[in-house]
């Protein structure tokens, strides 16, 4: 079978795509820091983050002042 014949696998992403407080918690609790980070960013861009444990915000807010993570835009 040549490449031409050989069916198209689609790529998967490096990363997950995070879509939910849920799963973005799911994630911190995870081993893969990468994917923590990308989790702690949605939070952030969601607002969630600010009204969970205060864990999650102490831990935010550490995140956004080391450069880690970005404030989240307003618009």
């Amino acid at each position: 079978m040549n490449r031409q014949d050989s069916p198209e696998k689609p790529q998967q992403p490096l990363f997950q795509q995070v879509t939910s407080v849920i799963q973005a918690i799911e994630i911190i609790e995870g081993d893969d820091e990468g994917e923590r980070i990308r989790a702690f960013q949605y939070l952030i861009d969601t607002g969630h983050v600010w009204i969970l444990q205060g864990w999650y915000g102490r831990t935010a807010a550490f995140l956004i002042d080391e450069g880690i993570c970005k404030r989240a835009s307003n618009s």
